[in-house]
């Protein structure tokens, strides 16, 4: 969780959303090339032990910064995945092995780009005369 804590704590730049993507799970190479492939899997992330904890600090920290996540091959977490994704008001995707990955980077950068209401209000009008089943709303 130390990644995430220090990404973070840093002060986000006033005006500007701050927007963090996250990538979890295998992402496997081959030795040889080193290039992207999803056979003879040689590298992973590790697996996450604090998954709630790593939820609430982002949820912590929602005010300042929207999340998005990927969780990549088979064995990423389902619940750190969409769960830093929905306290993050961001959105999740899941890339399994033979998926294209670029279309699903596309897509959450193209939600990346959609403004995101903040500090919303909503004023309603009394519908009612006093005396007619309601005041104010």
């Amino acid at each position: 969780m130390t990644p995430l804590q220090e990404i973070l704590k840093a002060p986000a730049v006033e005006g500007y959303p701050r927007q963090l993507f996250i990538l979890t799970g295998l992402l496997p190479t081959t030795p040889s090339t080193k290039k992207t492939a999803w056979t003879h899997p040689t590298y992973a992330d590790g697996e996450v032990s604090n998954t709630q904890a790593c939820i609430d600090y982002v949820r912590k920290n929602s005010h300042t910064t929207r999340v998005f996540t990927f969780g990549i091959g088979n064995e990423a977490s389902q619940d750190l995945v969409k769960g830093m994704a929905k306290a993050g008001e961001g959105f999740f995707e899941f890339i399994l092995p033979g998926e294209n990955m670029e279309e699903k980077v596309m897509k959450q950068l193209g939600r990346a780009m959609q403004p995101a209401l903040t500090d919303v209000s909503l004023l309603l009008p009394a519908f009612f005369e006093e005396g007619e089943g309601g005041g104010e709303a």
